[in-house]
């Protein structure tokens, strides 16, 4: 059973609390997320589709970047990487069947000298 992210609501201020993800036996679809303000890769999720891994991460990553987020990579059965440019401020995510094809898809996708590998994270 999966468990549920509760959010807690203060008068006058909203405090969430969020844990880490984690990836359960079931869980075929991964998602990451980036904050679009920052470029910061905040948000992961893993679940039973695609649309529950991306609902996942935008919730992660709004809730740790307190921005906008996107998802920008996903995959079924594999990892999900975001690479960044710190000089352009771009970001680009990739995907692959392991972790080193999902890091060489996003490097490949920003095709920049100064991309760098923010975060990976695969499904089960």
């Amino acid at each position: 059973m999966r468990s549920i992210i509760a959010v807690v609501v203060a008068v006058g201020c909203a405090i969430v609390a969020l844990p880490a993800p984690t990836a359960s036996a079931e869980d075929d679809f991964v998602a990451l997320a980036v904050s679009v303000g920052s470029g910061r890769a905040a948000g992961w999720g893993t679940g039973g589709s695609q649309d529950q891994a991306n609902q996942l991460a935008l919730a992660h990553c709004t809730a740790e970047a307190g921005d906008v987020c996107e998802v920008v990579a996903g995959t079924r059965n594999g990892c999900a990487s975001v690479a960044f440019d710190r000089v352009s401020g771009r970001f680009q995510g990739g995907s692959g069947p392991d972790s080193t094809a999902s890091t060489s898809d996003a490097l490949a996708k920003l095709g920049s000298p100064n991309g760098r590998i923010k975060a990976t994270h695969c499904s089960s």
